[in-house]
């Protein structure tokens, strides 16, 4: 399994610099589309699968029954609540676009098996490497996911906007469940893992990939569409890899300023949303 993971990793993020040179030069022609569909559509179906299997081969089922016993029945309500109430809240809003929240949501979710898991098995843990390969992988994946699954129906800054935060969503939420894990064995505590994970690793991720997806289709028609996407991955990229650091060193006049920019930068992003402003007919 750990030479699967190592060569499915591999491929992984050999498929999002390919993509990336795509994106970049290379002409699009219907055919070229569907082959991208096809590619990006096995990765997940193969991800998830192999994800799942792995896990439960490594005595997860173990780890929840620790959980089971040592959480209370209120601490899981309170993050199930928090769960359930990011969905809920935008199926209640977005009813007419409900099966593209879905479909865009869980799709975000999946891709953290192939990232996380595909990271760590290539030994990628020094902070040259997490900049330019880990924290790229995660956030441009998260991004183009949207224009590759969703095509036309992305495009626009205001629709990639609405679908990059939908993708960050997905993203922390099966990354917070999987914190959960760490409980059973009686490090951290379940307020601060709602603060913390639930609360501010939602919002880094949802603004660092909408991050990418804005600048990128804000920039594309003003400058030249290579230029563009390195301007916006690095922008991305810059976000989340300064907040990581500054976590990781306790450099809390790093993070605490950097966590209110990324509340402001939302609020900014969710207004140029259109989708959140439709004009009623008549």
């Amino acid at each position: 399994m750990h030479i699967f993971w190592t060569i499915f990793a591999s491929i992984c993020i050999l498929y999002i610099w390919i993509w990336l040179i795509n994106q970049a030069f290379g002409k699009h022609s219907l055919k070229i589309q569907y082959i991208w569909k096809i590619l990006l559509i096995g990765i997940i179906l193969v991800g998830g699968l192999f994800s799942y299997k792995y896990l439960i081969s490594h005595s997860v089922s173990y780890k929840i029954y620790n959980i089971m016993e040592q959480l209370t029945l209120k601490s899981f309500l309170i993050f199930g609540g928090y769960c359930a109430a990011i969905l809920g809240i935008l199926l209640l809003i977005f009813r007419k676009w409900a099966s593209f929240i879905i479909q865009v949501f869980l799709g975000g979710a999946i891709f953290f098996f192939m990232i996380s898991f595909g990271g760590i098995l290539l030994g990628i843990n020094s902070l040259i490497l997490y900049y330019i390969i880990t924290a790229y992988a995660e956030e441009y994946m998260k991004y183009t996911s949207s224009t590759t699954l969703l095509g036309d129906s992305s495009h626009g800054i205001k629709n990639g906007i609405f679908f990059c935060v939908l993708l960050g969503l997905g993203f922390s939420l099966i990354e917070n469940l999987f914190y959960l894990f760490s409980l059973a064995d009686g490090s951290g505590n379940i307020l601060g893992l709602i603060v913390g994970r639930g609360l501010i690793s939602a919002l880094l991720h949802v603004v660092a990939t909408t991050t990418i997806g804005a600048l990128y289709y804000a920039l594309k028609q003003k400058i030249l569409r290579p230029v563009a996407l390195f301007i916006s991955i690095v922008g991305g990229v810059a976000l989340h890899g300064t907040y990581n650091i500054g976590l990781e060193y306790q450099l809390s006049y790093v993070t605490v300023p950097l966590v209110i920019f990324l509340f402001f930068l939302l609020s900014f992003f969710l207004f140029k949303s259109d989708l959140l402003y439709v004009k009623k007919e008549g």
